[in-house]
């Protein structure tokens, strides 16, 4: 296995190390940010430029100052009205075009993959799997995203299981869990508390737990990424390492739409989906009721009497059974498809979480390196 051990940082102007104002770490040349505390790197101020710099007298020949002007508003008024091109000025410079954010890069990356929908096939295939299926996509999208954020490109990878990732999607998994059950208790302490406050008090902290989830899931997600960097579970206690990167300027937008764009697209699409299914269920089930009275009153208008007592209940079983055939295989193509709208936003938005991280240089953290020098991660 390679190692990378971190660069030395200099002063662009000499050799004299660059340190953070905050906490005093060694910072990297080109970082953005201090990879310890997620202070901003302050750039060096420039000299100012001298306006007279490369001036010089006019040659033989040469037109300077107010000639020179009017040398350039005659040949324009020769070309606008002679016709007569002379010299053509050179075009102006076309100003590039600004570079995509994170959640295009990603996307960028998701679409030029050429397994891609095979691979989120099988993604969402596992998702039938209870524990294990949750585990292995926590690992392989998690993975995805610490290779972008550790600098590593190239293309999503055909093989789901792969080295490294199960290491990645347990410490994931793991810290998710922790968390989730920390969130739960409070929360469950917090809501009683209200409860005694009445029902008024009770819709205010459903409102308010909405709120806080808007900003405390982007939260945990970068938790979760650093801790999956890092390769070990104590690096999600440094939750003052994760705020420092959280509220980076700049940062934090960039972090809740990266996170909630993709979610809340996934979502939309998702409602669709179950509109859709529902429609089709009741679909089934309301033509397999009206088929059964209809096929109940022509057997019973072709006799004289009323229909057997046997016939009056295995009829109307008959019947649910055929609706219950017909139904669970197109509720189970339906869940597949929300498996895989899921599965895709959360492939999308942990790759395009590690592109949001390479700003703070992951690959130079003290506790990422200690991983590496250990054979803990990868």
């Amino acid at each position: 296995m390679s190692r990378t051990w971190p660069l030395r940082a200099t002063d662009t102007k000499g050799d004299r190390m660059a340190f953070c104002k905050n906490c005093g770490n060694q910072l990297v040349d080109g970082a953005k940010f201090c990879g310890v505390c997620g202070t901003p790197v302050e750039a060096d101020p420039q000299p100012a430029a001298d306006p007279f710099a490369g001036a010089s007298e006019p040659k033989a020949g040469q037109t300077s100052g107010f000639g020179a002007a009017q040398a350039t508003a005659d040949q324009t008024y020769a070309q606008q009205n002679t016709g007569y091109a002379g010299v053509q000025n050179p075009p102006a410079p076309v100003a590039a075009p600004p570079s995509r954010g994170v959640v295009g890069r990603a996307w960028d990356d998701f679409s030029a993959a050429p397994n891609k929908f095979k691979i989120i096939l099988k993604l969402a295939l596992l998702q039938l799997v209870p524990g294990v299926g949750g585990l292995i996509i926590s690992g392989y999208s998690f993975s995805w995203g610490k290779d972008i954020a550790l600098g590593r490109t190239g293309a999503m990878p055909s093989k789901i299981i792969r080295p490294g990732m199960l290491d990645t999607g347990l410490y994931v998994y793991g810290i998710s869990l922790i968390c989730q059950i920390i969130l739960s208790v409070v929360y469950f302490l917090i809501g009683g508390l209200f409860g005694f406050m009445g029902f008024g008090m009770v819709v205010f902290w459903w409102f308010l737990q909405f709120v806080i989830s808007i900003f405390l899931t982007p939260f945990l997600s970068l938790l979760y990424m650093r801790v999956g960097i890092v390769g070990k579970l104590k690096a999600g206690s440094k939750l003052g390492h994760v705020w420092q990167m959280y509220k980076s300027p700049g940062k934090m937008g960039s972090l809740l739409g990266l996170y909630w764009g993709p979610s809340i697209l996934s979502g939309i699409l998702s409602a669709i989906v179950i509109i859709i299914a529902i429609v089709v269920v009741v679909a089934i089930v309301t033509g397999s009721a009206i088929g059964m009275g209809a096929s109940y009153a022509s057997m019973a208008s072709s006799y004289s009497y009323g229909m057997g007592g046997s016939y009056n209940v295995l009829g109307p079983l008959m019947s649910f059974l055929g609706s219950l055939l017909t139904i669970v295989p197109i509720v189970a193509v339906f869940a597949f498809i929300l498996f895989f709208i899921s599965t895709t936003a959360q492939v999308v938005w942990t790759r395009a979480l590690g592109y949001w991280l390479q700003d703070f240089r992951p690959e130079t953290w003290p506790e990422y390196q200690e991983s590496l020098a250990a054979g803990e991660t990868v």
